[in-house]
């Protein structure tokens, strides 16, 4: 009996963590981690929601260049890993806006992967100028070289626009002007 009850809950246990398992790969990139299309445009969507004047709501628009030629010239392994760095980079630089936007809470990470190679930062509470300081760090992070192997180091760069919303709209509509 108590075996049967130890069974139970281990049973139980192991479905609470599949199931949490497919909830988070449902709304975030297998690759990179961020969130995905899907996800991110839900909380583009509620942050646009209540975008003001005074609560605006920017965006970043990344995407990387040539990054066709990195899958074509060292294979796709390199394409992932420089996706991955890619991302952390851009995640990191995001974070690291309490300087930027005092609303670091609304969304943690800020930013999500659209596909491909190309990624996207929403910075509620953040006007033009504090966005604009954000694309300058995920530029500069970007600039680095990356490490794919102890023998291969590749830099890229990347295309990045920002708009803002001062007023509701929808997330296409910003990321189609970013």
């Amino acid at each position: 009996e108590a075996a049967a009850l130890v069974a139970t809950d281990v049973e139980a246990a192991q479905l609470t963590r599949a199931q949490a398992k497919l909830a988070h790969l449902g709304l975030h990139d297998a690759l990179t981690g961020l969130p995905n299309r899907r996800h991110l445009t839900s909380a583009m969507a509620a942050m646009l929601a209540d975008a003001t004047q005074t609560n605006p709501v920017a965006a970043i628009f990344i995407d990387l260049n040539r990054f066709k030629e990195v899958n074509d010239d060292y294979g796709h392994e390199a394409g992932d890993c420089v996706l991955r760095e890619a991302a952390r980079r851009i995640a990191e630089a995001t974070r690291a806006r309490a300087d930027v936007v005092g609303r670091a809470d609304v969304w943690d990470p800020p930013a999500g992967r659209l596909g491909g190679d190309e990624f996207v930062a929403a910075l509620p509470g953040t006007d033009a100028g504090g966005a604009a300081l954000v694309a300058d760090r995920i530029r500069q992070s970007l600039l680095k070289p990356i490490a794919i192997s102890p023998d291969l180091s590749l830099t890229i760069s990347a295309a990045i626009g920002v708009a803002q919303a001062t007023e509701p709209e929808e997330p296409e509509h910003l990321l189609r002007r970013a």
